[in-house]
């Protein structure tokens, strides 16, 4: 068993917790958790409590291949071309090929889907690409696979098939010859968050292609600003800056100071903060303008106060020194903000702090250069702000990108946490037939539904199908409009996941039994169990949970025919997948994550995998490493356990999981009023404890009831590390501790254990 793990307390800057109180207006309990989960400062903040879906959520065009892919598959739909996505048996596979599936439907598309079935390997084969060739396909979509595919993809070509990635599993060289590849973790793509799941990857094409029907897709639009000289008979301009967009990524930029013709005014210098060595430096008006106009050429341009100021000096001097007329389209964002904003200063700074957006205020004045940047920003704002279709359509997708980032277990921060959240605010309101039948069938009140519930609850369900070599059934469930289908599909995986569980229990019992064989348990950094005699589709959850019993990172895998498929779960300190990476030579194929891998090997390659990999393991895990930690937040005074004050808590964190979970705490010098085991064999144990004999809270510590748990007395005083939950009895909710650890202070004779 794992030993006994170290209470380490988050540290935190007191200052910054008083700000975050005070210019938040929230308590300091509330203050103390952001800054422990990284948000530091007022901005993050108030961007963690209230995500928006689209503001907040990095542009999709920001993908190197994303134009590309847009263009592609609208050629495709217009065309009806045969369009075929080929996903994967996990969760997160199914959902990105549920949504992906949905979103062609919508355009009409002539669309097909294949997942892995039965044993047939993980990923892409030329078996498949036969296959799609044969049904006449012209475009195939990979979603949560394909970036290790090089020959086939190379196959793919050859059979006149263009081929989209979509993927999220970090590569190893050489990339396959795709059309368009759409992952955050290829080497040098600009996309800035890489922790998206394989269906958060689809989710933003989904938005990028809605987005293609807006009418400034592809359209080239300028920023423009410009500073004069104040001159009243003879203004010039004597700064001018442009930012070229297209889908609002920053394509080109042009900025210049131009030497004036009559002598500044200094209090025009000091306004503007245009130095005179700027100027005099600076070319002349018929060398700019010129070169201007052939940056904006057609393009549209927007400004605020453009009409009114910006274009009568743009039109005067382009007439002037390139004899045109000036007849591009205008944007302005000042006559917008009048229209929308009637009742505040419309002045670009207060406009752009009322919008919530960051402005510098260390300097009085601000350069054309920096005014075009602000300009840009609130103009996205109000772009925005006519979103409310899109806003629709992309919350009725974040529900199943939901189910597959949680399933997935990548970081829940950032564009997955936004994800999540929205996500399951749909969930709770879905629309999808299956879900709701689900729902019924697992006895879930959609209301309750939280990430704890959709982890626990419904993406086993949901994966027990590809678990058991039937991806497709999940995936008819996500799409089926008939609820007779989702009925019958619905019983079918309820009694699959019983399967499962119970396939589980036994495989387990049979790699338990055959660990000491294969490990030493107390020196072996690493755990490895090589085994004839198992079912294919376990071994992930099997090193999950034999990783989480003896905190050491495991690899199972299944020997069959010749060949070897296993998986790895790993512990915080030691990153499996690029262990993984330097025995390649030995692989037949691998994927996965940092901390959780899957591969297939020879048969005569595996002692060589294993004395390598605990080469690897001894060198770089100390035994420091083998020790769990605890990490707390805060200690919770007796005042901060009520119901309002967790239920504010939850509403705030949620949802929880890799890298934001839940709220760790610690409950000082408690006293232990009742003692029971609960559960299979009394597996669990269950605790009634008290302070001051004022509070009475329920408690459970899971898997302890045979553990270090029995050694505990009635009126032990204990200090105690857990997480909190809301439960509801008779329609009142009340709170339950989930115990993490604990330590006796003092101990009593026993008076009432069961």
């Amino acid at each position: 068993m794992s030993p006994d793990p170290k209470w380490e307390f988050i540290e935190y800057d007191e200052e910054k917790i008083k700000t975050l109180e005070k210019d938040l207006g929230i308590k300091r309990l509330l203050a103390v958790l952001l800054y422990t989960r990284g948000y530091h400062t007022v901005q993050e903040a108030k961007k963690f409590i209230f995500p928006d879906i689209i503001t907040d959520l990095e542009n999709p065009f920001l993908f190197d291949g994303m134009e590309k892919s847009v263009q592609r598959v609208k050629r495709a739909i217009s065309k009806k071309e045969k369009i075929i996505i080929f996903g994967d048996r996990d969760v997160d596979g199914i959902t990105a090929t549920a949504i992906l599936y949905k979103a062609l439907k919508h355009f009409s598309a002539n669309v097909e889907y294949a997942l892995p079935k039965g044993d047939r390997k993980y990923g892409l084969s030329e078996e498949w690409i036969d296959e799609f060739a044969s049904h006449d396909g012209r475009l195939l979509i990979t979603v949560d696979n394909g970036i290790s595919s090089v020959t086939e993809i190379e196959r793919a070509k050859e059979k006149g098939m263009d081929v989209i990635i979509m993927d999220h599993h970090t590569p190893s060289p050489p990339l396959p010859q795709a059309l368009a590849i759409l992952n955050p973790k290829v080497p040098e793509e600009r996309y800035p968050f890489k922790s998206l799941s394989g269906v958060g990857v689809v989710y933003k094409f989904i938005s990028a292609l809605f987005l293609s029907f807006h009418r400034f897709y592809m359209k080239n639009i300028v920023i423009i600003d410009i500073e004069t000289t104040g001159l009243d008979e003879d203004d010039q301009i004597m700064e001018i800056c442009g930012i070229k967009l297209r889908n609002n990524i920053e394509i080109d930029r042009f900025h210049s100071y131009i030497k004036p013709l009559k002598k500044v005014p200094p209090f025009i210098q000091k306004m503007t903060g245009i130095s005179k060595t700027n100027l005099s430096k600076a070319p002349d008006a018929k060398q700019v303008i010129p070169e201007f106009y052939e940056f904006i050429k057609d393009a549209i341009l927007v400004g605020h106060n453009l009409e009114d100021f910006d274009y009568k000096y743009l039109a005067r001097d382009i007439k002037k020194y390139c004899r045109k007329n000036l007849n591009n389209q205008l944007v302005d964002t000042l006559k917008i903000s009048r229209r929308q904003f009637p009742d505040i200063s419309h002045k670009l700074q207060n406009l752009a702090e009322y919008m919530g957006i960051e402005i510098d205020n260390s300097s009085s004045f601000h350069s054309a250069e920096y005014d075009a940047f602000i300009t840009r920003q609130v103009f996205a704002r109000f772009v925005v702000m006519g979103f409310n279709k899109m806003r629709k359509i992309l919350l009725s997708f974040s529900e199943l990108t939901a189910l597959g980032t949680l399933a997935d277990i990548v970081p829940l921060i950032g564009e997955n946490r936004i994800l999540v959240k929205k996500g399951i605010e749909q969930i709770k309101k879905t629309k999808i037939v299956g879900l709701k039948v689900l729902f019924e069938k697992l006895n879930i009140v959609p209301s309750d539904i939280n990430s704890k519930i959709t982890s626990w609850n419904i993406i086993p369900v949901l994966n027990s199908a590809g678990r058991m070599g039937m991806a497709d059934y999940s995936l008819r469930l996500l799409l089926t409009e008939d609820i007779k289908e989702a009925q019958a599909v619905a019983d079918d995986l309820v009694k699959l996941n019983i399967e499962r569980k119970n396939r589980f229990a036994e495989n387990f019992e049979k790699v338990i039994k055959i660990l000491p064989e294969k490990v030493d348990i107390i020196k072996d950094k690493i755990f490895i169990v090589d085994i004839e005699d198992l079912e294919h589709g376990v071994t992930g959850i099997v090193a999950n949970r034999l990783k989480d019993i003896y905190y050491r990172p495991t690899v199972v895998l299944i020997v069959k025919e010749g060949t070897g498929m296993g998986s790895a779960r790993s512990i915080k300190s030691f990153m499996i997948k690029k262990a993984f990476d330097q025995c390649n030579e030995f692989l037949e194929a691998m994927g996965g994550h940092p901390f959780a891998v899957g591969f297939s090997i020879k048969k005569e390659n595996i002692p060589v995998l294993k004395n390598r990999l605990r080469q690897i393991a001894n060198q770089e895990i100390t035994d420091e490493d083998l020790i769990p930690v605890i990490s707390i937040d805060t200690v919770l005074l007796p005042e901060d356990l009520c119901v309002g004050s967790i239920a504010e808590i939850i509403n705030i964190f949620e949802p929880y999981g890799e890298d934001n979970e839940e709220p760790v705490f610690l409950l000082k010098e408690f006293e232990v009023k009742e003692v029971k085991y609960v559960g299979d064999e009394g597996a669990h144990l269950f605790l009634k404890i008290s302070k001051n004999r004022g509070l009475w809270f329920s408690a459970i510590w899971w898997r302890k009831g045979n553990g270090k748990g029995s050694d505990l007395r009635v009126n032990d005083k204990v200090d105690i590390v857990c997480k909190l939950e809301l439960d509801e009895w008779r329609q009142k909710k009340y709170i339950k501790l989930v115990i993490e650890d604990l330590k006796v202070l003092s101990t009593q004779r026993v008076l009432n254990v069961p």
